[in-house]
């Protein structure tokens, strides 16, 4: 892996009389995936912080209706623990 974020492989597919006859190789450009990947996590650590410190209730929801996440201000609210909600429908939760 070199720092410009290009991944090279190289492979001797060829040795006659202890000599490289053939290579094979690969360079794939990967600095777009990891630019991505860099912005996606500074995207999920903007959202932790706003559900962390945020003082009113917040959730998400699933098509389905299904707590997909939960802050702890909305927790105490329905008096239901975060990790009880989560996978399951407000009826589901607030039935308890």
């Amino acid at each position: 892996v070199f720092d410009d974020g290009d991944e090279e492989f190289d492979a001797a597919i060829g040795i006659a009389d202890g000599k490289i006859v053939r290579w094979f190789g690969s360079n794939t450009d990967v600095s777009e995936l990891r630019d991505s990947e860099a912005r996606l996590a500074t995207q999920i650590a903007e959202l932790k912080a706003l559900y962390d410190s945020a003082p009113i209730g917040l959730a998400f929801f699933s098509r389905d209706y299904r707590y997909l996440r939960i802050n702890e201000e909305l927790a105490a609210i329905n008096g239901v623990a975060v990790e009880k909600h989560v996978g399951r429908t407000i009826r589901e939760v607030l039935s308890v």
